[in-house]
């Protein structure tokens, strides 16, 4: 079951960024070529997997840390870049609650995942007490990481300019902050 989770969402992630459909995992949309990159993520993470706890802990540490310092830098310089006009209408009418709603059910996917923190109680010690908190604590992080970049990003451009493929990458550039669009197309696969 782990294996399987792993393989796609790596399948997800080496894909992300391009002009391929998530759905397709593996397989261009047209399906006559093969993408080598998903194939070779997901058997290196499955691999890990499969090397054990210790060596996956170690991996995920790390990738964890830095993502978190990549998301906290990358939103630091777009906040340093925000124009507060392009923060109306804030709500814009052709979007309406309807947009926000539906922005924020596309948001929920950033939250899977927490069951699987919950499969981690035998370890935790007093996991009566410590596994609620842990949870809240990391719900409500990740919530104000959300909401900084979301208003970072927005703050960047005007709403109508905001690319829905690559929208801090093509952001910065479009700001002329190339070295920050390059890392975050980068940083984006790390």
């Amino acid at each position: 079951d782990k294996v399987v989770d792993w393989i796609c969402g790596d399948g997800y992630t080496s894909i992300a960024g391009t002009d391929f459909d998530a759905a397709e995992c593996f397989w261009k949309p047209n399906r006559t070529t093969f993408n080598p990159m998903a194939c070779g993520i997901a058997a290196l993470t499955t691999a890990l997997l499969l090397s054990g706890a210790k060596e996956s802990q170690l991996v995920t540490n790390y990738f964890t840390a830095f993502k978190c310092i990549f998301v906290l830098v990358m939103t630091a310089v777009a906040l340093g870049l925000f124009d507060p006009t392009h923060m109306t209408p804030f709500v814009p009418a052709e979007f309406g609650v309807s947009g926000v709603l539906q922005g924020s059910t596309a948001a929920f996917f950033g939250y899977v995942g927490f069951d699987e923190v919950c499969c981690l109680a035998a370890e935790a010690k007093e996991p009566q007490k410590n596994m609620p908190r842990a949870i809240g604590w990391t719900i409500a992080i990740l919530v104000a990481g959300y909401v900084a970049a979301t208003l970072a990003l927005a703050g960047l451009l005007p709403y109508t300019d905001i690319s829905p493929v690559g929208g801090f990458p093509d952001a910065f550039e479009t700001r002329g902050v190339d070295w920050a669009a390059s890392a975050m197309a980068i940083g984006e696969v790390g």
